[in-house]
């Protein structure tokens, strides 16, 4: 599970951070195509929100993995 999040994780931001990169550089005329701004920053919100998603769901598999070893649990 662990590397499905770190890659998923990845993956999604990587994608968020090259929607901000073709929102910054407009590619497409801003004027002639309004609604692309919108969907450019819904693609944008979406996928950086499901990065975080990803990288909190990683941390807090990791505290539960840790907490379960430290009881003496050998279950992951």
């Amino acid at each position: 599970m662990k590397a499905y999040l770190s890659i998923s994780g990845a993956i999604f931001g990587l994608f968020a951070l090259w929607h901000v990169f073709e929102l910054l550089s407009n590619w497409r005329t801003l004027e002639s195509d309004k609604w692309f701004t919108v969907g450019v920053s819904a693609v944008i919100v979406l996928s950086g929100a499901l990065c975080i998603w990803a990288w909190v769901l990683l941390k807090l598999n990791k505290r539960a993995a840790e907490k379960s070893s430290a009881a003496g649990n050998t279950l992951h």
